[in-house]
């Protein structure tokens, strides 16, 4: 079956003048760039996140946000994907500012 497309690709009418080694770098290009593509499609959609402010937040949304550490002052980069949704009144909100 394999040698049989071999000889259709390489021997036969579909390339009748031979399968040169520009075709080799032209489809080897392809195929890579073909790669590099999925491969960013999935790492921006993984590492990515949404650039958005958490009031806007809704229920399964991973957010890319950077957390700076109370203690060292280094930030950390972190995706977190939203869960449950909750609002605050404005005294629940002072009373949190207030602690």
């Amino acid at each position: 079956m394999i040698s049989s497309l071999v000889n259709l690709f390489v021997f036969g009418n579909f390339f009748p003048k031979g399968f040169g080694m520009n075709d080799v770098v032209l489809y080897g290009s392809l195929v890579c760039g073909g790669l590099f593509a999925v491969l960013a499609f999935v790492t921006f959609h993984t590492y990515g996140g949404v650039k958005d402010s958490m009031a806007n937040a809704r229920v399964g949304t991973v957010y890319n946000f950077e957390y700076q550490q109370p203690v060292t002052g280094d930030p950390e980069r972190f995706c977190a994907k939203v869960v449950s949704v909750q609002t605050f009144t404005k005294e629940q909100i002072q009373r949190m500012n207030a602690v």
